[in-house]
């Protein structure tokens, strides 16, 4: 039993969630600033972006990482030319951006630049 519950442990990855226009609000909630839970998602899985395509598989890898799992923190990404009104909400000017929703609070990197 003990082997069999270490396998499991081990096993345990966050995928990554597919959000578009759609299914962003449903699934993240971000209007309302009740976040179902903490939320880490990459804007910009857009066809033709060199710079999304090395960063996906980094991505992908955080999704492997036990810690961020059991910190119960969800990996999801955006691709930007199909969900257009997602990327204007966000004011989305480069891709690939990384958003951080957290405790009500919305992190971006790059940074805005002023």
């Amino acid at each position: 039993v003990f082997y069999l519950l270490c396998c499991l442990v081990g096993l345990a990855r966050s995928e990554i969630v597919s959000l578009n226009d759609d299914t962003f609000e449903h699934q993240t909630q971000a209007s309302t600033g009740a976040t179902t839970g903490s939320w880490l998602i990459m804007m910009g899985t857009a066809a033709g972006c060199d710079a999304c395509t090395r960063l996906k598989p980094l991505f992908e890898d955080l999704g492997e990482d036990e810690g961020l799992y059991e910190s119960s923190i969800v990996l999801g990404s955006v691709d930007v030319n199909e969900s257009p009104k997602t990327a204007i909400r966000f004011g989305i000017q480069t891709i690939p951006t990384l958003l951080y929703l957290h405790k009500k609070k919305l992190y971006r990197f790059p940074a805005d630049v002023e």
